[in-house]
């Protein structure tokens, strides 16, 4: 059974991986619904930080350079996934091969490692293989292990506890990653309140939505961006019926919805766990709060001001924004590069007002932040050096920073950061780090010292857009200093404005097996009473049946989890 379990889940936080790794590499977007996990334990967040490497045992004076060369050269057994966007060239020695090219060279020149892989697996059958190698022994010294198979590994014993590792060697760079996330991915990588994994950080709180306005709209209209949910309404209504876009016709409508979005306005959490008043987990959808969600949802669309198909349309709902049918939409930081460009480049009185999600009056709304917790780094229990892994990582980041061109290869399509051991790990936060330095540099008229070849790009591009040119305001949008996408995330993370999920370990096979289900059958409840086909009372209906077909269960579950790391 346990098997099953773990090679379930393994699958459901790979593809997951995928997702928000083609996110973070591409920065682009179509405008669309953000993407929310339906698998418990798979979208994380900012509400429990662990305390497993805060403390260390050791106290002989030894060498912890973060980056300290091994004399003579030692060699490691490693095991990999093989990502599918690798690419191979016999006759480039920087990407030769998997033994040969510039990480591995890095390894063994920098830190005097030589990378021996024992054995590899192509990305969507690496669950498979790791259950294989379990059962024959065959462990590697150190490898990037899946969060189910991560907890096998620690269940039965076969990993080494890197806390002090991580404590002594662990570069600056690497330990900021953990502050950045807020102590999420650290938690994925704990087993009995000591860290048996070493974080694999990647984007966690960019993917936030907010809220996106037509400002020349409003003008039209005599109305200011919104702050509450009471004028959002308001402006839903005129952007409506009051002609915004002085067309003379009604040809407009108020609102892209998205549910997600909407429902955190009153704070109501879709598909993830919260902490309820009594200090445990609990699952959003059923809380008291998504009532009130509805029924504002209800009103919209009882009154025309959004899609009376919004349900059957869904995405391609946001093609109504570049052809300017709607002014206001949700979406995540790189929503102005496609819909909102659009209308920027076809429209020269087009213009767009960023700002947080609304609340309702008297109160502060949070938005939801996901991130995928796809795996950690383990090191084989016994192995002489399991500081070695931190040293790894520590390279990982630091080189992919430091060279782009060399150890990135993006610019060439190369994607030689996919060599690195812990293949997709970056700086947590890498969209707000690049509206640092653009910001910096707008102030300085210059460059800043930490630029990097995005934030380069988008400060070019404000220069530009700045002197006219419309098909590069976008970065404006992105990465300005104020009334731009990213500057609202920096918001979010700087006045406690994010809500992410508070369970944070793998799903129990009672969640993956239910969990699909019940999510189907709440939004089909939802659905019902937005198009007002039923009463508000069936969701207290639903909420018994959800409760009977195994929600008091899962509850238990991630519960039992939540005591035990207090």
């Amino acid at each position: 059974m346990k098997s099953k379990r773990f090679m379930k889940a393994s699958a459901v936080l790979l593809s997951l991986f995928l997702i928000f790794a083609l996110f973070a590499g591409c920065n682009s977007t179509n405008g669309g619904t953000q993407t929310t996990t339906t698998g418990a334990g798979t979208t994380t967040g900012a509400g429990t930080t662990t305390t497993a490497a805060a403390t260390t045992t050791t106290t002989e004076a030894i060498d912890t350079d973060p980056f300290g060369k091994y004399e003579p050269v030692i060699t490691i057994d490693v095991a990999r996934y093989l990502d599918p966007n690798m690419t191979f060239d016999p006759n480039d020695p920087d990407r030769a091969s998997l033994e040969q090219n510039v990480w591995t060279k890095a390894y063994e020149e920098i830190l005097g490692i030589k990378i021996n892989h024992i054995w590899t697996a192509p990305f969507d059958q690496y669950s498979t293989r790791w259950n294989l190698a379990i059962t024959t022994g065959d462990i590697p010294d150190i490898a990037y292990a899946p969060i189910p198979i991560f907890l096998q590994l620690a269940e039965e014993g076969l990993i080494e506890d890197l806390t002090d590792s991580f404590n002594m060697y662990a570069s600056p760079m690497y330990k900021k990653c953990q502050e950045d996330d807020l102590g999420v991915i650290m938690n994925f990588s704990t087993y009995g309140g000591r860290l048996y994994g070493l974080p694999v950080n990647g984007p966690s709180l960019d993917n936030a939505f907010m809220l996106f306005v037509r400002q020349d709209w409003l003008d039209n209209v005599g109305l200011s961006f919104p702050e509450t949910t009471d004028e959002l309404y308001d402006i839903a209504k005129a952007f409506t019926f009051d002609d915004p876009n002085r067309s003379g016709t009604q040809d407009t409508y108020g609102l892209v919805p998205d549910l997600q979005s909407i429902f955190n306005s009153f704070g109501a959490y879709i598909n993830t766990w919260i902490i309820d008043e009594q200090g445990k987990l609990a699952y959003g959808n059923v809380q008291p709060e998504v009532k009130d969600a509805l029924l504002y949802l209800r009103k919209l669309y009882q009154e025309g001001l959004i899609p009376v198909d919004f349900v059957v349309q869904g995405p391609a709902m946001y093609s109504d924004i570049s052809a300017e049918k709607a002014g206001m939409l949700y979406g995540g930081f790189p929503t102005p590069v496609t819909n909102m460009n659009d209308t920027v480049v076809s429209n020269p009185n087009a213009e767009w007002t960023i700002g947080p999600i609304p609340s309702q009056p008297g109160q502060i709304s949070k938005a939801q932040a996901a991130a995928a917790a796809h795996g950690t780094v383990i090191v084989r229990k016994g192995f002489e050096y399991p500081e070695a892994a931190v040293k790894i990582l520590n390279l990982d980041l630091h080189l992919v920073y430091e060279d782009q061109a060399t150890y990135v290869g993006m610019q060439d399509l190369t994607n030689r950061h996919k060599f690195r051991i812990a293949g997709e790990i970056w700086l947590p936060n890498y969209v707000l780090n690049a509206f640092y330095s653009v910001v910096e540099s707008l102030k300085t008229n210059g460059a800043s010292e930490h630029f990097d070849g995005v934030a380069e790009l988008h400060y070019n591009n404000i220069l530009k857009a700045n002197e006219g040119d419309r098909t590069l305001q976008f970065s404006n949008y992105l990465v300005a200093p104020e009334n731009s996408s990213v500057a609202v995330l920096d918001y979010y993370l700087k006045n406690d404005r994010l809500m992410v999920n508070k369970y944070q370990t793998a799903p129990t096979e009672k969640m993956l097996d239910i969990i699909p289900t019940l999510n189907e059958m709440t939004m089909q409840v939802y659905n019902s009473i937005i198009m007002g086909e039923s009463p508000i009372e069936d969701f207290d209906s639903m909420v018994a049946d959800w409760k009977r077909m195994g929600g008091d269960d899962i509850t238990k579950d991630a519960n039992d989890w939540w005591d035990a790391v207090q």
